[in-house]
């Protein structure tokens, strides 16, 4: 009696079923295995920071400070930091010059300069630290809330997801670190260096409290309450012919394959911003640094010219097809 067995057409369907099933299931996994990982990294990142700052109150060195700087100085008495980094080289401690925001948009994190552009309403400079384990995290610091518990320390859990729906409550932080927020990039360099996705997946960019890069964080600066982003030249023209790119160029008068106004505006719209005139360069004598000298768009058919000390000239008529110049947006 001859043994049945599977054919050799059978054997290659079967190994093709297993394999489009396992390409179809492996990236699930991975997700919710690093949801996980994440979750712990984060938890474990709060515990340290507050730790220290437990040890820096019965050091008696938990005091009202000015600045995020003399904060940090005093912190890392308390805490194993392999670097420190300024607000003007916080790249130097974070692993990526940008962060994917959970709107799609990619966040320049040279521009979290203060808390203001991390979402929190300190108006201090933040501080990169990286931490002996390699985590990274960017710090803002509030003095009027200040950093003094005294004997009266209480408790805060944050219920964090592990993975494939299911979630955790995590002994997080205690009121000693009432006085700071930050974000932190939990696995370094790995990637996917972005923050919480549209799937509500959590990625590796994590919150301590509401520090975020999305959700309203200023990439720019704050005056008059509005905030504002110098985009310079940062920026590629568009087509506008025809009907072409109908958003941008149905309002504008040159119908031309590059316009660079109409790509200005569109380089706005993509941080979640609008394109404004030049009299927004009255931000400049606050915050000159932020501005280039040169030749600013004012409004679609005019320009003006940013000197030295910010003072301006030359308004004038132009082609915006055919002249790049500097662009400045303000949120919507």
């Amino acid at each position: 009696m001859k043994k049945s067995a599977f054919s050799l057409p059978e054997v290659l369907i079967t190994l093709v079923i297993v394999g489009v099933v396992s390409a179809m299931l492996l990236p699930t996994l991975i997700r919710n295995f690093n949801e996980r990982v994440n979750s712990y990294r984060e938890a474990n990142i709060a515990n340290k920071i507050t730790q220290a700052m437990e040890h820096m109150n019965a050091a008696g060195d938990l005091n009202f400070y000015k600045t995020t700087e003399e904060f940090v100085e005093a912190l890392s008495n308390h805490l194993k930091v392999a670097k420190i980094c300024d607000n003007k080289h916080l790249t130097d401690c974070w692993s990526s010059d940008v962060v994917r925001m959970t709107n799609g948009n990619d966040y320049d994190v040279t521009k979290a300069k203060t808390g203001e552009n991390l979402n929190t309403t300190n108006t201090t400079n933040t501080m990169g630290l990286v931490l002996v384990d390699g985590s990274q995290i960017i710090l803002t610091y509030n003095p009027d809330v200040g950093a003094n518990a005294g004997d009266n320390i209480t408790g805060t859990k944050k219920t964090l997801p592990i993975g494939f729906g299911r979630s955790k409550e995590f002994a997080y932080t205690t009121s000693v670190t009432d006085g700071i927020d930050f974000v932190m990039d939990v696995n370094g360099p790995t990637g996917p260096n972005a923050e919480q996705g549209k799937d509500g997946t959590y990625n590796d960019i994590r919150s301590f409290r509401s520090a975020s890069f999305s959700s309203g964080g200023c990439q720019g600066f704050k005056y008059g309450g509005q905030c504002i982003y110098v985009l310079g030249t940062n920026y590629t023209p568009i087509s506008c012919e025809g009907d072409k790119n109908p958003e941008y160029c149905s309002s504008l008068y040159y119908k031309v394959t590059f316009n660079y106004y109409a790509g200005a505006m569109k380089a706005c719209a993509d941080m979640d911003m609008k394109i404004t005139d030049a009299g927004a360069i009255a931000a400049c004598p606050e915050h000159p640094s932020d501005f280039p000298l040169g030749k600013y768009f004012h409004g679609p058919n005019y320009q003006i010219t940013l000197e030295e000390n910010c003072s301006s000239s030359g308004y004038g008529f132009t082609r915006p097809e055919t002249k790049k110049y500097n662009a400045i947006c303000i949120e919507k």
